[in-house]
This record gives structure tokens, sequence and C-alpha cells, in this order.
């Protein structure tokens, strides 16, 4: 193998991009959006109803 050759094969290759750009990057693509206010009740009514429901599982035994 020619001197050159080696020079070529050995050069660095290029850093792949960190965790923290790919994240960024991703986050322009499909930026989040925020939560209406009917998702935040719904999601709210949810948690106490589960909340309910095991208290039931609890008192039944």
């Amino acid at each position: 193998m020619s001197i050159e050759r080696r020079r070529r094969l050995r050069k660095k290759i290029k850093g792949s991009k960190s965790k923290k750009e790919k994240k960024e990057k991703r986050q322009r693509g499909n930026p989040k959006r925020e939560p209406s206010s009917e998702e935040i009740e719904a999601r709210k009514r949810a948690q106490r109803l589960g909340m309910f429901d095991k208290k039931k599982k609890l008192y039944k035994k």
C-alpha cells in the first residue's frame, strides 16, 4: 500500500453529532405543542378516576 493511501485511510473520521444536537434537530422538526385546556382537564379527570378506582380496590379487601 502506498504512503499516500495510508495517510488517507488514517485521516480522522468526522465525529458524529452529539446527542444534544440530535435532540435539538428533532425538536425543530416537530416542536412540542402546548396542550389545550380541554386536554389538561381530561387528563386531570382521568387521574382522579384512577385514584378512586385504587381506593375502591383497597376497601374491597
